[in-house]
């Protein structure tokens, strides 16, 4: 293997390594000025990743040229369940009332006036 070769392979395997880490795990909590905020133990808090982190990571795999076969039963069918998509189709939300509720505009102009 040639020297560029083992450098692109050692980067290739430190990104995984750094999103793998990020999705199993989080990513620091920072302040305002950028730096980690830490717990009593001076261990950084860890936050959920991003949506920036999970789009980063699965446009990795897509590149990679990995895909994942969901099949029944296994997480990302209960994800496909819980967005609502399902054999590549969207979900479609029922159509809502049109009658005035608590929470217009009308309503609460009615009991100002």
């Amino acid at each position: 293997m040639t020297e560029k070769k083992t450098v692109q392979t050692d980067l290739s395997d430190e990104l995984d390594a750094v999103l793998l880490k990020v999705v199993r795990s989080g990513r620091p909590l920072l302040d305002k000025e950028g730096r980690a905020v830490l717990d009593d133990e001076d261990k950084p808090v860890l936050t959920l990743p991003s949506a920036q982190d999970l789009n980063v990571a699965r446009q990795r795999l897509k590149d990679l040229g990995l895909t994942h076969v969901v099949s029944e039963g296994d997480v990302a069918d209960e994800l496909a369940r819980e967005i609502g998509i399902r054999d590549g189709k969207v979900f479609k939300f029922p159509q809502l009332s049109t009658e005035p509720d608590g929470a217009s505009t009308e309503d609460r102009r009615e009991g100002i006036a």
